[in-house]
């Protein structure tokens, strides 16, 4: 059995005001102002991260178009030859398979190699309703075209 002066002691300590445990509504509407703040810088967080996802997308989709407008002008021949005129420019051009981009392109000439070209190509697209764009600028070659390429080199060889 328990000692009864130890018994007379718990009850005295359980009967104080306030002694009967539990959060008060003050602690619990505290709580809930932090939980509810740091939900809401999570989400903040979140969606910030989502959109430069977005957009760090749409700069890798532009770089893969201007490579493709790149490699038509170079594999297609559109540069011409050494002393041709240049191709006029490009403006507001679509590729299949990049929607909801745009983009201009100029065959600007080298003033120190007459061999020599840059494409000045600028991708365009919508952003939270507000154009936005990469620009590239490639140096190539004006030559033979890759077929004439290939034709040559079997003559070469044959």
């Amino acid at each position: 059995m328990a000692d009864p002066k130890l018994q007379k002691e718990i009850r005295m300590i359980s009967a104080l005001p306030g002694a009967e445990g539990g959060f008060t509504l003050l602690e619990i509407l505290a709580a809930l102002l932090i939980l509810a703040l740091g939900v809401t810088t999570a989400l903040g967080v979140f969606a910030r991260g989502l959109g430069i996802e977005q957009g760090s997308e749409l700069i890798h989709d532009s770089a893969r178009l201007a490579t493709l407008v790149q490699e038509r002008y170079r594999n297609e021949g559109i540069l011409g030859r050494v002393g041709e005129a240049l191709p006029p420019p490009v403006q507001d051009a679509l590729e299949p398979g990049f929607p909801g981009m745009k983009y201009d392109l100029r065959v600007e000439a080298d003033p120190e190699s007459a061999s020599r070209v840059f494409l000045d190509l600028r991708v365009r697209w919508l952003r939270g309703g507000e154009e936005v764009g990469e620009r590239y600028r490639f140096p190539m070659r004006r030559a033979l075209p890759l077929s004439a390429r290939i034709r040559a080199l079997k003559e070469r060889k044959g």
